[in-house]
């Protein structure tokens, strides 16, 4: 009997161990999250909204069609004119689909905007925050037509400069 009473202290010894290390991860997770958006704001506020773009995406598609490449082409000519603008790039889904999958491929709507501003543009990966909105902001429900809910898949695309 005696080795059961050992064995159960160990494992609760090794449970408790083990929820102070999530309870301590979650906390660093929540702590870097809340960083990321205190430099968000702290950048927001700093820097108004000169003037936005918007591009669209085909049902879920993250490529860039021809009419994207040249809304970008003007974005990158105007940040390589300007160093001190930077760039937070929005992606949006529709309404169709399930949320997780619609925050990924916002993500990937706004990071194909991001590479394409790197890769073709040059412009310097500091200047360009992506954000997902997933399918949280669309307007048109998941039976509209597929015309109809292409305004939902885009990235919006915020330059930001210093108030004058």
């Amino acid at each position: 009997a005696m080795g059961e009473s050992y064995d159960d202290s160990a494992l609760r010894d090794k449970i408790a161990d083990l929820e102070r290390r999530l309870a301590a991860n979650e906390q660093l997770a929540d702590s870097a999250l809340s960083m990321a958006e205190k430099a968000l704001k702290c950048c927001r506020q700093e820097h108004q909204i000169l003037f936005t773009e918007n591009i669209y995406f085909g049902f879920n598609k993250s490529d860039l069609g021809a009419d994207s490449r040249s809304i970008l082409d003007k974005v990158g000519e105007r940040l390589k004119a300007d160093p001190d603008l930077i760039v937070e790039l929005s992606g949006f889904a529709d309404a169709v689909g399930r949320t997780d999958y619609n925050l990924a491929l916002g993500q990937r709507r706004a990071e194909s905007a991001r590479d394409y501003l790197i890769g073709t543009h040059h412009i310097n990966a500091s200047r360009l925050a992506v954000r997902t909105f997933g399918n949280s902001a669309a307007v048109h429900p998941a039976t509209a037509s597929e015309e109809v809910r292409e305004a939902d898949r885009r990235v919006t695309i915020d330059i930001l400069g210093y108030e004058q």
